[in-house]
């Protein structure tokens, strides 16, 4: 099966310690970008990358040209 590629536009306390990682482990989900204004950390603690506007964090999500 194919993991559903994810995204997360913004970064509280309940996405930096619950919704983050478990996208990030799951099996069937790939954490692919992060987009706020504090995304630097979490998403450096993901390896993905942090997008400045929701375009970037769609097209993060759907390149085939990035790793999953």
């Amino acid at each position: 099966m194919t993991p559903v590629r994810v995204g997360l536009g913004g970064v509280g306390t309940w996405t930096a310690r619950m919704h983050a990682p478990m996208l990030a482990a799951g099996p069937e989900t790939v954490l692919r970008g992060v987009r706020s204004r504090r995304a630097d950390a979490l998403a450096a603690a993901h390896g993905v990358p942090a997008t400045p506007a929701f375009a970037d964090l769609a097209r993060a999500a759907t390149d085939p040209a990035l790793r999953d």
